[in-house]
């Protein structure tokens, strides 16, 4: 199970790659940091499992469905006002992430509820299972070094992922700008 560092930046990759425009001029900050948040929203339902506690069953259920990433994500691009219709898919595709991401990295964990409320069949590939909140830690010490050791991982692996994806954009966002149009040249 991810974290949410690979979840921001999977997030913030997304949003760098797939913003209006982002191939012109330099996708929207605003709009990075608010596809990073929903990358991560779904994992808000522990407040279910934690702090209600009402059972583990609640993790990667309604939440983390396609269904519930549209929805969330067209209550937050309503927030864009003029320019909603563009951030819509994008942050669609950042919140859907977080499903499929999730469904990816279960192999001993439930996986993800992706077709709720349609079905309540959880999907996982199982792929690789680097974490799973079942674990069994002997104390809150081994627990917390455990989450450091996997989010020091995921921000080797992941914030590197995300420098690559905005280098890239920026450099098509440059060689784009040096190319003078044909019909815009002047001729003389």
């Amino acid at each position: 199970m991810p974290l949410p560092i690979a979840h921001a930046c999977i997030g913030a990759s997304i949003a760098t790659a797939l913003a209006p425009n982002a191939y012109t001029k330099p996708p929207s900050r605003v709009l990075i940091v608010v596809a990073a948040f929903l990358a991560v929203a779904p994992d808000l339902d522990f407040f279910f499992v934690w702090v209600l506690r009402m059972g583990s069953g609640w993790h990667r259920g309604f939440a983390h469905s396609i269904v519930f990433a549209l929805l969330v994500a067209s209550l937050v691009a309503v927030g864009f006002r003029a320019q909603w219709k563009r951030a819509l898919p994008v942050l669609c595709a950042a919140t859907v992430s977080h499903c499929l991401l999730d469904t990816l990295t279960s192999r001993l964990a439930p996986g993800a509820e992706l077709f709720w409320p349609f079905f309540s069949r959880r999907y996982n590939a199982g792929f690789v299972d680097y974490f799973d909140f079942s674990i069994k830690v002997r104390g809150s010490l081994e627990f917390s070094i455990l989450i450091l050791k996997i989010s020091l991982v995921e921000a080797i692996i992941f914030i590197p992922l995300f420098l690559m994806v905005r280098l890239v954009v920026t450099r098509v966002r440059a060689r784009r700008a040096r190319q003078v149009p044909i019909e815009h040249q002047q001729v003389g």
